[in-house]
């Protein structure tokens, strides 16, 4: 074959390099890949722990709790892992998360700071002296930081 100059060309195909060493890995397949304690699931680059149904404490003990563990209350920003935590947990249970009200009159924030997504999350009933947020397979509801819930920690 040749090109429009008249030169020659030629087609040389040539084997791929097998190498004995390790191919690299990008840091997203890594952070999803992440190893986590014994009693945790893993999912999406974060690390779970659910209490069991019949553990129960009030939000700022569910908060201490985690701490203690190295960890948060869990805070949802996407709906891979709302999906994944609503497996996780059965039909009419409420956990503790890591939302609530900091002020009368405010806005839902997550323990990070970070605002309540709307798209992702309505909260329909008015939260009057209900200002922790616990978790359902329904929804998130307001719910008086004192009342008793298993909660869910992340790393």
């Amino acid at each position: 074959m040749q090109n429009e100059e008249g030169y020659e060309v030629l087609n040389i195909h040539t084997k791929p390099k097998i190498s004995s060493q390790p191919l690299p890995v990008s840091p997203k397949e890594t952070s999803t890949q992440r190893q986590c304690p014994a009693d945790w699931k893993s999912d999406g680059g974060k690390c779970y722990w659910f209490s069991n149904v019949t553990d129960k404490k009030s939000w700022n003990e569910s908060i201490e709790f985690c701490a203690e563990m190295k960890s948060n209350l869990t805070t949802i920003q996407e709906m891979c892992d709302l999906g994944f935590i609503w497996s996780q947990i059965p039909l009419s249970k409420y956990y503790w998360i890591g939302l609530n009200i900091l002020h009368p009159g405010g806005n839902w924030t997550w323990l990070d700071g970070s605002a309540l997504n709307v798209r992702l999350f309505q909260i329909t009933r008015s939260p009057g002296k209900d200002t922790c947020g616990a978790l359902s397979r329904d929804g998130i509801y307001p719910e008086n930081c004192e009342s008793l819930n298993p909660w869910i920690c992340q790393q």
